[in-house]
């Protein structure tokens, strides 16, 4: 099953791959950025794969700051769990020798 889903997965990417690949040849018009010291002419399609990779980078970043925020609170719920279950067994003990 784990092979199976490895392929499934290198057949995703192959095929987004060559769908970008088909874009970036289709969509061959130039087009001219002009940012207030230089110009940039590139094509409309690189423009646009651009434009999508900086914006996955950016939500890849966001969410990895979620991810962090949720790492460090699982780390101090396991701390205070670990804390509970000693004390919890130090009441058993000492209901116990009574």
């Amino acid at each position: 099953m784990r092979i199976l889903k490895q392929l499934a997965t290198v057949i995703i990417v192959i095929a987004v791959v060559f769908i970008a690949l088909l874009f970036l040849v289709e969509n061959d018009t130039p087009l001219t950025i002009d940012w207030f010291f230089a110009q940039t002419a590139l094509s409309t399609g690189t423009w646009l794969l651009l434009s999508f990779v900086v914006g996955a980078l950016i939500g890849l970043l966001s969410a990895s700051t979620l991810f962090l925020r949720l790492l460090n609170s699982k780390r101090q719920l396991k701390k205070a769990l670990s804390k509970s279950e000693l004390a919890l067994e130090k009441l058993r003990h000492s209901s116990m020798s009574r």
